[in-house]
């Protein structure tokens, strides 16, 4: 069986319950992300996120998808020092999911309901955490397996719930191109670009049905969670501005 791996992980394959899983640290960041200026988020998320991120839009095959902003230039992560994603700032859902992902399978053409747990094949050691650990429910592992499956659960439910509002983003046709410049003090000037964002004005002419689907659905809370975030992007300056002098941030 062959698994496209999710962004940043190296090669994922079905988790096995005679498997046991090395776990990273808490906060260790795989090195694909280190050299990472976005992240996938999801509309969960969004309030905790917008404390400390900006959250925007990008295009991808699927149309569209939430990102947490983490640079001001390609390759940038403002987040991270050394191995370790900052401890000062709300830590990504898709951080704390790593090494674990799921996978649709599909028999005859047809999606089935259950998602594989999947997980990153480096992370495999025979010094691992037992998988799918059962028993008495006051045994470490297998506390620490139930919650690594309900986490999982719930980030596919955020999932679903994400493509949900972009396909109402895109169908009423709410989403619009913008870009970010700074001017780092004695430095070079910046710009972040490809990004999307809700269109206000757009929002101001909507139908009345339509402003009430959307308070209804829960899309409108992550519009205005998305929109305050857009204010983090001065964060990020400041955060740049604080390593390149050696303060911490």
């Amino acid at each position: 069986m062959q698994i496209t791996p999710p962004f940043g992980y190296a090669a994922i394959v079905p988790l096995n319950r005679d498997q046991r899983v090395r776990l990273p640290a808490p906060g260790w960041v795989p090195p694909a992300w280190r050299a990472s200026a976005l992240l996938p988020a999801g509309v969960g998320e969004f309030a905790a996120a917008a404390r400390d991120y900006p959250i925007a839009f990008v295009a991808d095959a699927r149309g569209y998808a939430p990102v947490l902003v983490l640079g001001l230039a390609p390759g940038e992560n403002l987040f991270v020092a050394g191995e370790r994603w900052a401890a000062d700032v709300y830590p990504p859902a898709y951080l704390r999911r790593y090494p674990f992902c799921t996978a649709v399978v599909s028999f005859d053409g047809q999606a089935q309901q259950d998602r594989l747990i999947c997980v990153d094949q480096d992370c495999l050691a025979a010094d691992g955490e037992p998988a799918f650990a059962d028993g008495d429910p006051a045994d470490p592992a297998v506390r620490r397996w139930q919650g690594i499956r309900r986490m999982l659960a719930e980030f596919d439910a955020d999932r679903e719930r994400t493509a949900r509002l972009c396909a109402l983003l895109a169908a009423h046709d709410l989403l619009e191109p913008f870009s970010v410049h700074a001017e780092p003090a004695g430095g070079a000037p910046l710009t972040a670009g490809g990004l999307l964002r809700v269109a206000e004005k757009r929002l101001e002419t909507l139908p009345e049905a339509v402003l009430r689907e959307l308070l209804k659905s829960g899309a409108m809370a992550a519009i205005y969670a998305h929109l305050n975030s857009l204010l983090q992007f001065g964060r990020l300056l400041d955060r740049r501005t604080a390593g390149s002098t050696g303060a911490t941030a």
